[in-house]
């Protein structure tokens, strides 16, 4: 007995540190996914493959394809494809060719999915002699057993007689069945680029299923058909405009016809992109609900550069400045606002993306000082205006791609805009009351605003229900689209100004997959709520910044309630130790809570209140 009670003390301990291994569900069929299998070998050590295409389900696992076979797959050894792995996959000359085919296809057209008899080989033969659609891996035989433990007969007969199935064959069915090639390859069916009878139009944008879909996507770009005969003008200006930024700015060369012919003779077709340009009204949202704001004229040169045969090695990031950066950013304003005279500006730098040559260090002499600006290592998008004689921040700079926050003192904040504005060509500058990454910022003695009230105004609306659909009726595609759409706009309000949407919204973002009527009312009540109060936003008031209190309450102290006899949750010194943040970034940094001592059941919910020590003591007001 002492032996099984010590194995099954063993066991149990291992079973309760061991992470719990939850499926993910919602896969749906078409889906790129990556599945863990362990390979026939002696070390039986196991591996992720993929990507691979989820082709089907069969109770609780799903059949995937890849490498040309298909496997039966448990749902808890699938994951979603990386971006990278699927980013490889794709920049393999056959996975480019085909996707290539399928931008220039008409989705329209019947004749699009009309299947080649005759197989077509690649323009640009592989040098090596290998067919290019077959770059994974072939497994052996017996997993390919273990995998597909099934027959296929044929309906109704012996699986021998074929007289029936050669009278409905086609002309290549009928060739492979009188002449069959059990040990050959399978011949690689390739869709034949049909003719087609008119132009379509291609943009940045995906094929929009609704008109709810479509009238967002106009925001982003508008085709030139639906452009009114009285702004071609100012479109064009615009055009005139971006090529004159591209040619000031040496990123263009013109070519004469004689050497476009000869780069035509001499460079390899693959690495000759096109181009054009896409049309954008920057006042499209506000028109919606002022149709008096006149049109906002952006014209934007475009290049295929989906095309382009090194954009697996090209950097295409842009920095990004954290939400919770700006937030302690508009915090010290609102607390400095009436002690220093501290002021917010916001500017947009013209052809950002035509300015990334090497620059030297930008240097301000501040009293006789000579300053420059250092990156914050918690966050690489924020600089600090610093001293060698002192390290204490004297103002900030926000980079958002190309969208610049400028806090600081007033006198300051001036010379700080002209040094930007003559290092870069910045467009007019906004002062105390602007537009930031998607949000309202007004700054008075008071405090700092944030709102999002033209937002709300313009992406908010109701969701259609029919007469005579039940609550537990699934909702139809158009309904689906759109409600995956509202909860995005809900979600962003939540997430920027808005934070008491956030439980709503993570509930409903649960049933967004396959929501029933009943979810789709539970988004519309959520949609009206922040309708009512579209006005409503988040207040940061003036704090004593040397006395800041944190106050965080979360739902997982429900769950911890102890019970009678219980001992309560203690912490050790190490725990104390590792608690204790001595360096960053943060995020390189482990924290991993003790499994002995930790039983927080859960941590959905979390509320992260700052104040000061006066407002704590007085009990807030």
């Amino acid at each position: 007995m002492a032996f099984f009670r010590t194995q099954l003390d063993t066991k149990f301990r291992k079973a309760l540190i061991q992470r719990s291994r939850v499926k993910r569900g919602g896969y749906a069929v078409g889906e790129l996914v990556s599945f863990y299998r362990i390979e026939k070998v002696a070390t039986k050590r196991g591996s992720w493959r993929g990507p691979a295409t989820i082709i089907g389900t069969e109770g609780g696992n799903w059949w995937v394809s890849f490498g040309g076979r298909c496997h039966l797959v448990a749902e808890e050894h699938l994951r979603p494809s990386s971006p990278e792995e699927v980013g490889d996959i794709l920049s393999s000359k056959i996975a480019r060719d085909d996707l290539e085919k399928l931008l220039n296809l008409d989705p329209d057209d019947p004749e699009t999915y009309h299947s080649s008899d005759e197989y077509e080989p690649s323009e640009a033969p592989d040098p090596h002699g290998q067919d290019p659609g077959q770059e994974f891996p072939v497994l052996p035989d017996e997993e390919m057993a273990e995998d597909m433990e099934f027959s296929l007969e044929l309906e109704g007969g012996d699986s021998n007689d074929t007289s029936g199935i050669l009278d409905r064959a086609t002309g290549s069915e009928r060739r492979q069945l009188e002449q069959p090639n059990p040990s050959g390859p399978v011949r690689k069916r390739v869709r034949q680029k049909a003719p087609q009878s008119k132009e379509h139009s291609v943009h940045m944008m995906k094929r929009c299923q609704t008109d709810r879909a479509l009238e967002k996507a106009l925001e982003k770009e508008i085709p030139w058909k639906l452009v009114p005969e009285s702004e071609h003008e100012a479109f064009r200006s615009a055009e005139d405009k971006q090529i004159r930024e591209h040619l000031d700015h040496k990123a263009l060369v013109p070519l004469s016809i004689e050497e476009s012919q000869r780069i035509q003779n001499e460079i390899d077709p693959s690495r000759i992109l096109n181009s054009r340009f896409a049309y954008r009204d920057k006042h499209w949202s506000r028109r919606k609900l002022d149709p008096t704001v006149p049109w906002k004229h952006k014209a934007r040169l475009v290049v295929s550069g989906h095309r382009d045969p090194d954009v697996k090695y090209l950097e295409t990031d842009a920095p990004t400045i954290n939400r919770l950066t700006i937030l302690t950013l508009l915090q010290v304003l609102a607390s400095r606002r009436r002690s220093h005279d501290w002021e917010a500006s916001a500017g947009d730098i013209t052809a950002a993306f035509l300015n990334g040559d090497d620059m030297e260090r930008v240097r301000i002499r501040v009293e006789g000082e000579e300053c420059f600006f250092e990156q914050c290592p918690l966050d690489p998008c924020l600089f600090q205006l610093v001293s060698d004689g002192s390290r204490v921040p004297r103002a900030y700079v926000g980079v958002h791609v190309d969208d610049l926050l400028v806090v600081g003192p007033r006198s300051l904040s001036k010379l700080i805009r002209e040094t930007l504005s003559s290092t870069f060509p910045v467009d007019d500058w906004e002062i105390d009351d602007f537009d930031y990454i998607g949000s309202h910022v007004q700054v008075t003695d008071e405090g700092v605003f944030v709102s999002q009230e033209p937002y709300a105004s313009s992406r908010l609306f109701e969701l259609s229900i029919e007469k005579g659909q039940n609550d537990l009726d699934l909702a139809s595609d158009e309904q689906r689209i759109d409600n995956q759409s509202l909860i995005g706009a809900l979600s962003w309000l939540g997430g920027q100004s808005r934070p008491d949407l956030q439980c709503s919204v993570s509930l409903a973002q649960q049933c967004q997959k396959n929501p029933t009527v009943e979810d789709l009312k539970f988004t519309n009540k959520i949609a009206k709520r922040a309708w009512e109060h579209k006005d409503k936003g988040i207040w940061l008031r003036p704090l004593d910044l040397g006395s800041l209190e944190f106050l965080i309450y979360h739902d997982s102290a429900w769950a911890n309630a102890l019970l009678e006899g219980e001992d309560g949750f203690i912490l050790t010194p190490g725990d104390h130790e590792l608690g204790f943040m001595n360096e960053g970034p943060y995020q390189h940094n482990e924290r991993k809570a003790k499994k002995a001592n930790s039983r927080v059941a859960s941590q959905m919910g979390i509320l992260v209140v700052l104040s000061d020590a006066s407002q704590v003591n007085q009990g807030g007001g």
